[in-house]
């Protein structure tokens, strides 16, 4: 799994503190998700999934650079469970 930060410049020591442990709060809640709903045949191996974390929002989303069907199967998950 790869994690993308996006909007980061000009971040202090203590923001990227800040943030790092909100990308990993969400790294976790995720490999949760994806441990309960994923495809069998993806379970385990979560290196395709790759996510966009806005850092001045604080939000995340699964980036448009993880392949098919990964990135359609985990989008309905989120709609069926709700956003992350």
């Amino acid at each position: 799994m790869k994690i993308n930060w996006q909007n980061h410049s000009n971040l202090t020591h203590k923001e990227v503190e800040e943030l790092t442990a909100i990308e990993y709060n969400l790294r976790k809640k995720i490999v949760s998700i994806l441990i309960a709903e994923a495809k069998e045949e993806y379970s385990g191996d979560f290196s395709g999934y790759e996510f966009d974390f806005d850092v001045e929002t604080k939000q995340i989303e699964i980036s448009n650079k993880t392949p098919e069907p990964m990135y359609s199967e985990f989008k309905a998950i989120l709609k069926k469970r709700g956003n992350l």
